[in-house]
């Protein structure tokens, strides 16, 4: 009985890591699905702001605009390389960490375990079970 009684128990374990395994995987695509909106918002910024570039340098070159007005469309640049453009950056980098971890470095001295990371640990845990399902 009490054998029985095991295999049950390690079953149902087994049981709620193949669960744990869907929710990993669910929660890696809707991460996945977020970078890529971002990473086209990225994109798209990266875009205005090189129009921006452009517009100075061609206006610069005309002279027909006033002094006030570049300094109004380089403001607007500078604001974009510093703010949304890194906003955008650190969030990709963010996504990416959530997704893919860090091993130990100077910005993660205990490093930063993934989806992907606690995938394989589960998978792992499931192969140990299924061993000792079969020493029973």
């Amino acid at each position: 009985m009490a054998k029985l009684s095991k295999k049950i128990h390690f079953n149902n374990i087994l049981t709620k890591t193949k669960v744990m395994v869907w929710d990993l995987e669910y929660k890696r695509f809707e991460t996945q699905e977020m970078r890529e909106e971002v990473r086209q918002e990225h994109d798209s910024l990266k875009s205005v702001h090189s129009s921006l570039v452009e517009q100075i340098k061609e206006e610069k070159k005309k002279g027909k605009m006033s002094k006030n007005e570049l300094e109004k469309l380089d403001e607007k640049k500078e604001l974009m390389e510093k703010r949304d453009i890194v906003k955008a950056q650190e969030q990709l980098t963010a996504l990416d960490l959530s997704v893919q971890g860090s091993k130990p470095c100077s910005d993660y001295p205990e490093g930063v375990q993934g989806i992907n990371d606690q995938l394989d640990t589960i998978r792992i845990l499931q192969g140990r079970i299924n061993k000792y399902l079969k020493s029973l």
